[in-house]
Formats: C-alpha cells, sequence, structure tokens
C-alpha cells in the first residue's frame, strides 16, 4: 500500500519552491542549543524540565502581584501538581517555552502589588512585555490570544490616575509600548515567513506537507478548527485522563477564586479579562481536530493568580473567626495537608490507571511468530522485522 502522512505528524512545511522548512516552532530548538551543546541529546530534557519549572516559578511570581506569599506560594504547588506540568517534564515540547514567555510578559507588565507606578512609570517594562508576547506568538501563533489580556494588565497604572486627560494619555502610551516592543519579534516573524512562504502573514502550519494515496500536496491547520463545539467541550471538560474537570479537578481553585479577584475594584478588569480569555481559549481549542490539555498550559498558570486571592481570602476568614491563635494555624495546615494530598492522590491517579506499561503484556502485537515492536506515527500503524 501507498505510505501515508497525515497532517497531525508530518514535521514538514513546504515553501512555495518546494523547499523543506520546519513545520512546528524553531525558536525553542534555537534556545536549546547551550543545552545540546553541553549535554548532548540529554540535553534537550534538561531544558524542558527548565522550561515546565519556569512555568510553576513565574507563576508564584505572578500571583505574588496580586496576593500574599505564602498564599501565591500554596496555588503555584497545588496547581503545578494537579495540572499537566509533571506529564510533560519528561519530553522536549514547545509548550512549557512558549508558556514561560507568555507568563514574563504579564509579570513584566504587571507592578508589584506594594509599587504604585504612575502612567508614566514602567516604560521600559512594558516595551519588554510586548516584546516578550511577540516572542511567544512568534513561537506559536496562537498566543495573540493573550493580547487583549496583556493589555488590559498593562493599562492598570494608567486607568487609576484621577484626572480624564492624564487616564487617556497614560492609556495610550501604555499601548504604543506594548505594541513597540511586540513589533521586533513580530517584524522578524514576518520577514522569516515572507523568505520561507513567500507571504509574511502565511506560517509554517499553513504550508504542511503531507502524503495521500501516494501524493504528495499542502494542508492548512486552519482547515482543521471542525470539531463540533458540543463535542469538542465534552472531550476537553470530561475526557477521563485530560478533562478539566475530571483529571485537573483540582485547578478549580482558580476558577472559584475569580470571585475574589472581581470583588477588588483594583483587580476587575483584569478579574473579567482573565474569564474572557480563558472561556476563548477553551472555545476555540475546543473544535480543534489534535486538541491537547498542554495547549491550555498557560491557563493554567494564569490560573494561579484567582486560585492565591482565594487563599487569601480563606485565610482572613479564619482570622475573623473566633479561634485562637494554634486553632487558626492547626485549621490553616488542615486546608493546605488536604488541598496538597488531593492534589498529589488526584494527579498520581490519573497518571497510574492510563498507564500501558501495567498491561504490556496484553498489548504485544505479533505478525505470525514475529513481534512488532514498532508502532509509526508517521502511518498510524505497527511496523513488523521480516
Amino acid at each position: 500500500g501507498h505510505r501515508e502522512i497525515s497532517d497531525a505528524f508530518s514535521n514538514i512545511a513546504l515553501g512555495p519552491n518546494g523547499a523543506w522548512w520546519p513545520k512546528h516552532g524553531y525558536l525553542m530548538p534555537i534556545a536549546t542549543l547551550p543545552f545540546y551543546w553541553v549535554f548532548g541529546a540529554s540535553g534537550t530534557l534538561v531544558f524542558n524540565v527548565l522550561s515546565v519549572t519556569a512555568v510553576v516559578v513565574l507563576s508564584f511570581g505572578l500571583a505574588s502581584r496580586f496576593a500574599s506569599q505564602g498564599a501565591s506560594a500554596i496555588a503555584a504547588f497545588t496547581i503545578g501538581l494537579a495540572g499537566p506540568h509533571a506529564d510533560y517534564a519528561y519530553n522536549y515540547s514547545n509548550d512549557g517555552f512558549y508558556t514561560t514567555l507568555v507568563l514574563a510578559a504579564f509579570l513584566a507588565a504587571i507592578p508589584h502589588r506594594e509599587e504604585s507606578w504612575t502612567a508614566d512609570q514602567g516604560k521600559w517594562r512594558r516595551i519588554l512585555a510586548g516584546l516578550l508576547l511577540g516572542l511567544a506568538v512568534w513561537t506559536k501563533i496562537t498566543n495573540f490570544l493573550f493580547a487583549p489580556l496583556l493589555w488590559v494588565a498593562a493599562l492598570g497604572p494608567a486607568l487609576r490616575e484621577t484626572d480624564g486627560v492624564h487616564r487617556l494619555r497614560g492609556a495610550a502610551k501604555a499601548t504604543l509600548q506594548l505594541a513597540l516592543g511586540a513589533a521586533i519579534p513580530l517584524g522578524l516573524f514576518g520577514l522569516a515567513n515572507w523568505f520561507m512562504f513567500g507571504r509574511p502573514w502565511v506560517t509554517s502550519y499553513q504550508r504542511v506537507l503531507i502524503v495521500e494515496g501516494g501524493e504528495s500536496r499542502v494542508a492548512s491547520h486552519a482547515a482543521l478548527f471542525t470539531v463540533p463545539l458540543k463535542d469538542g467541550l465534552d472531550d476537553l471538560l470530561f475526557t477521563e485522563g485530560r478533562g478539566l474537570l475530571t483529571r485537573y479537578a483540582m485547578t478549580t481553585l482558580g476558577w472559584i477564586g475569580l470571585g475574589s479577584l472581581a470583588r477588588d475594584r483594583r483587580t476587575r478588569a483584569f478579574a473579567g479579562g482573565l474569564v474572557v480569555t480563558a472561556v476563548v481559549f477553551i472555545w476555540f481549542f475546543a473544535r480543534f481536530k489534535y486538541y491537547h490539555e498542554r495547549f491550555l498550559f498557560p491557563i493554567f498558570g494564569l490560573l494561579v493568580i484567582p486560585a492565591a486571592r482565594l487563599i487569601d481570602a480563606l485565610t482572613q476568614t479564619l482570622d475573623r473567626a473566633v479561634l485562637t491563635s494554634r486553632q487558626r494555624v492547626a485549621a490553616l495546615g488542615l486546608s493546605i495537608a488536604t488541598v496538597g494530598a488531593a492534589a498529589v492522590g488526584h494527579s498520581w491517579l490519573g497518571r497510574h490507571h492510563v498507564r500501558l506499561s501495567d498491561r504490556i503484556e496484553g498489548a504485544r502485537v505479533y505478525l505470525g511468530e514475529t513481534r512488532c515492536d514498532y508502532f509509526n506515527n508517521m502511518r498510524w500503524s505497527w511496523e513488523c522485522d521480516g
């Protein structure tokens, strides 16, 4: 039969002159080069583990902009265990890398809660935020969905100005500063696309080389958003082993905490923007044919913020209760231990019950007496020696 290569497993993008280019983002391999030179092939794993670790650390840093450091540490630790972080640590995935860029962009744009920027302060931080988000979009184009939320975050100091003229001027400056930072990587991204694919707005995912019936042709990932919304949401939310409300149920701490974030006038706009961004992200990827939960890595990182605010709110409720100091410490410790144990147990059970290696004997495939020990992802079939 013909050798088939589907759009899911092709790693090649075809230039208009027939040249082969990488389909997936190439910034991460470039960033990995120092690790490869030092550690060889193992350097890719080292880089990936560091990226996933950086996601948790940046989540903590970002949450501490809105909540106490203790609550932020608990929230980052809990969602880090309850999210897909551990599953993708032993990997070489673009998702951890671009998530560090997205979270770092927000960290640059948002002042610490103990700082009081005016509209004229934080200029270079906002330029850096735009630069980092531009790099994140270059790494994976769907990260443009975070641009409106970053804009809302960057406008924070300007919106707190009491004078209307200063408020408008500050908002305009913040917008231009973000745009200036983003223009550098996005301009380079456009030039690279022009060189490889003939137009600045055509990316590698629109020029995927596939083989069907022995014939080569070009496919576009833009044509893969075909899953009915109801089916996609059912998969994204409820599928055993990867659903947001099944496998990653502990991350609902973040969803619940959005209420605490929205009740504060200073963070209400950001809370609303985060809700809209998360809903749009979920709607967007629910319709994608090859959805994976790792696509939501940045959302998991941002959910640490409202989760930390929720933990702070619970702590303040305990403080107001008529309890002795010892009882308060015990109650808080018990709550933290319960959340931590549930997160660890949920994560362990989620990984344990889907492990194929537990039933490896029953999963072996034979052709006559010959073991078929290689599953070819390019053909989606087993291949056997002899």
